[in-house]
Protein backbone atom coordinates (compact mmCIF):
# COMPACT_ATOMS: atom_id res chain seq x y z
CA UNK A 1 0.00 0.00 0.00
CA UNK A 2 0.89 3.59 -0.95
CA UNK A 3 1.87 6.01 2.32
CA UNK A 4 -0.02 9.19 1.74
CA UNK A 5 1.72 10.91 4.58
CA UNK A 6 4.73 9.35 7.13
CA UNK A 7 5.18 11.55 10.85
CA UNK A 8 8.10 10.78 13.30
CA UNK A 9 7.05 12.19 16.58
CA UNK A 10 7.56 11.43 20.50
CA UNK A 11 5.05 12.54 22.90
CA UNK A 12 5.78 14.31 26.57
CA UNK A 13 4.16 13.68 29.68
CA UNK A 14 1.97 16.77 29.60
CA UNK A 15 0.55 15.12 25.56
CA UNK A 16 -0.68 12.56 27.83
CA UNK A 17 -2.25 14.53 30.77
CA UNK A 18 -3.53 17.35 28.63
CA UNK A 19 -5.37 14.72 26.61
CA UNK A 20 -6.77 13.02 29.66
CA UNK A 21 -7.99 16.16 30.64
CA UNK A 22 -9.53 16.97 27.39
CA UNK A 23 -11.12 13.59 27.74
CA UNK A 24 -12.96 14.48 31.27
CA UNK A 25 -13.74 17.85 29.93
CA UNK A 26 -15.24 16.46 26.34
CA UNK A 27 -16.41 12.57 26.63
CA UNK A 28 -20.09 12.82 28.66
CA UNK A 29 -19.29 9.44 30.46
CA UNK A 30 -15.78 10.81 32.24
CA UNK A 31 -17.58 14.60 32.89
CA UNK A 32 -20.45 12.50 34.16
CA UNK A 33 -18.52 10.67 36.40
CA UNK A 34 -16.54 13.43 37.73
CA UNK A 35 -19.71 15.39 38.20
CA UNK A 36 -20.91 12.54 40.36
CA UNK A 37 -17.63 12.92 42.40
CA UNK A 38 -17.19 16.89 42.44
CA UNK A 39 -21.05 16.67 43.70
CA UNK A 40 -21.44 13.55 45.76
CA UNK A 41 -18.74 15.55 47.91
CA UNK A 42 -20.72 18.67 48.47
CA UNK A 43 -24.03 16.79 48.79
CA UNK A 44 -22.11 14.40 51.37
CA UNK A 45 -21.06 18.09 53.14
CA UNK A 46 -24.09 19.14 53.37
CA UNK A 47 -26.10 15.75 54.74
CA UNK A 48 -23.67 15.70 57.39
CA UNK A 49 -23.63 19.72 58.26
CA UNK A 50 -27.33 18.88 59.00
CA UNK A 51 -27.70 15.85 61.00
CA UNK A 52 -24.83 16.84 63.50
CA UNK A 53 -26.55 20.42 63.86
CA UNK A 54 -29.68 18.71 63.98
CA UNK A 55 -28.24 17.16 67.42
CA UNK A 56 -27.29 20.22 69.30
CA UNK A 57 -30.09 22.11 71.34
CA UNK A 58 -28.23 25.34 70.78
CA UNK A 59 -26.77 27.24 68.21
CA UNK A 60 -22.97 27.62 70.04
CA UNK A 61 -22.25 23.53 70.20
CA UNK A 62 -23.32 23.75 66.89
CA UNK A 63 -21.74 26.80 65.19
CA UNK A 64 -18.01 24.55 65.10
CA UNK A 65 -19.24 21.77 63.22
CA UNK A 66 -20.83 23.69 60.59
CA UNK A 67 -18.12 26.10 60.35
CA UNK A 68 -15.59 23.58 60.23
CA UNK A 69 -17.96 21.89 57.63
CA UNK A 70 -18.25 25.29 55.65
CA UNK A 71 -14.14 25.68 55.34
CA UNK A 72 -14.19 21.72 54.00
CA UNK A 73 -16.70 22.64 51.00
CA UNK A 74 -15.14 26.42 50.27
CA UNK A 75 -11.62 23.99 49.74
CA UNK A 76 -13.53 21.43 47.75
CA UNK A 77 -14.88 23.76 45.68
CA UNK A 78 -11.71 26.16 44.99
CA UNK A 79 -8.99 23.09 45.07
CA UNK A 80 -11.02 19.99 43.75
CA UNK A 81 -10.24 20.59 39.82
CA UNK A 82 -6.14 20.78 40.68
CA UNK A 83 -6.53 17.80 43.00
CA UNK A 84 -7.93 15.94 40.02
CA UNK A 85 -5.37 17.59 37.35
CA UNK A 86 -2.39 16.29 40.24
CA UNK A 87 -4.51 12.75 40.78
CA UNK A 88 -4.66 12.35 37.01
CA UNK A 89 -0.81 13.46 36.45
CA UNK A 90 0.09 10.74 39.17
CA UNK A 91 -1.47 7.93 37.57
CA UNK A 92 -0.57 8.85 33.61
CA UNK A 93 2.94 9.66 34.81
CA UNK A 94 3.37 5.96 36.52
CA UNK A 95 1.49 4.34 33.17
CA UNK A 96 3.96 6.65 30.76
CA UNK A 97 7.09 5.25 32.95
CA UNK A 98 6.31 1.63 32.81
CA UNK A 99 4.79 1.89 29.29
CA UNK A 100 7.87 2.91 26.47
CA UNK A 101 5.44 2.99 23.86
CA UNK A 102 3.95 6.09 25.40
CA UNK A 103 7.20 7.92 25.68
CA UNK A 104 9.44 6.43 22.93
CA UNK A 105 9.20 8.07 19.35
CA UNK A 106 6.33 6.79 17.04
CA UNK A 107 6.58 6.59 13.34
CA UNK A 108 2.05 7.47 12.35
CA UNK A 109 1.61 6.26 8.64
CA UNK A 110 -1.35 7.20 6.52
CA UNK A 111 -2.28 5.00 3.63
CA UNK A 112 -5.75 4.74 1.93
CA UNK A 113 -7.94 2.82 4.37
CA UNK A 114 -5.86 2.89 7.45
CA UNK A 115 -3.46 4.63 10.07
CA UNK A 116 -0.94 3.02 11.87
CA UNK A 117 1.82 3.93 14.58
CA UNK A 118 4.87 1.87 15.27
CA UNK A 119 7.97 2.12 17.58
CA UNK A 120 10.71 -0.43 17.94
CA UNK A 121 8.18 -2.77 20.16
CA UNK A 122 4.68 -2.23 18.87
CA UNK A 123 3.02 -1.48 15.87
CA UNK A 124 -0.89 -0.81 15.67
CA UNK A 125 -3.25 -0.50 12.48
CA UNK A 126 -6.56 1.31 12.42
CA UNK A 127 -9.50 1.33 9.71
CA UNK A 128 -10.65 5.16 9.49
CA UNK A 129 -13.72 3.38 10.46
CA UNK A 130 -12.57 3.33 14.12
CA UNK A 131 -11.94 7.06 14.32
CA UNK A 132 -14.53 8.58 16.19
CA UNK A 133 -13.22 11.89 15.71
CA UNK A 134 -9.92 13.87 15.33
CA UNK A 135 -9.79 17.86 16.73
CA UNK A 136 -7.01 20.70 17.17
CA UNK A 137 -6.37 21.52 20.82
CA UNK A 138 -3.77 22.82 23.00
CA UNK A 139 -1.55 22.30 20.48
CA UNK A 140 -1.91 19.40 19.45
CA UNK A 141 -4.26 17.28 17.13
CA UNK A 142 -6.15 13.93 18.98
CA UNK A 143 -7.37 11.12 16.93
CA UNK A 144 -10.11 9.90 18.88
CA UNK A 145 -10.99 6.41 18.80
CA UNK A 146 -14.47 4.85 18.70
CA UNK A 147 -15.44 2.71 22.13
CA UNK A 148 -14.11 -0.79 22.05
CA UNK A 149 -10.56 -0.02 20.44
CA UNK A 150 -7.39 -0.94 22.34
CA UNK A 151 -6.47 2.83 22.55
CA UNK A 152 -8.34 5.74 23.14
CA UNK A 153 -6.75 8.53 20.82
CA UNK A 154 -3.66 9.17 19.56
CA UNK A 155 -1.90 12.40 20.22
CA UNK A 156 -0.23 14.06 17.70
CA UNK A 157 1.91 17.46 18.90
CA UNK A 158 1.55 20.53 16.09
CA UNK A 159 6.02 20.49 16.70
CA UNK A 160 5.60 17.00 14.81
CA UNK A 161 4.98 18.95 11.57
CA UNK A 162 7.45 20.34 9.18
CA UNK A 163 5.32 23.49 8.67
CA UNK A 164 1.49 24.37 8.97
CA UNK A 165 0.55 23.66 5.63
CA UNK A 166 1.80 19.51 6.24
CA UNK A 167 0.03 19.81 9.72
CA UNK A 168 -3.44 21.17 7.90
CA UNK A 169 -2.99 18.90 4.97
CA UNK A 170 -2.77 15.68 7.82
CA UNK A 171 -6.06 17.25 9.44
CA UNK A 172 -7.79 17.21 6.06
CA UNK A 173 -6.74 13.66 5.21
CA UNK A 174 -8.11 12.25 8.80
CA UNK A 175 -11.62 14.71 8.68
CA UNK A 176 -12.48 13.37 5.47
CA UNK A 177 -11.64 10.02 6.35
CA UNK A 178 -13.88 9.58 9.46
CA UNK A 179 -16.64 11.42 7.94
Amino acid sequence: MVTILELRYKNTLDDCVDFTLYCYKFDPKLKLRYSIIFYGYQIFLLITTILFCAQFDNINEMLPIFIINMIAWIIWICFAHKIQKKMLTIRIKRNFLKKTFMSSEKVLSINEDRISIKNDEMLHEFNFGAISKAVKYNNRIYIIFKKGYSSSGIIIPFSAFSNINEKERFFELIKIHCQ
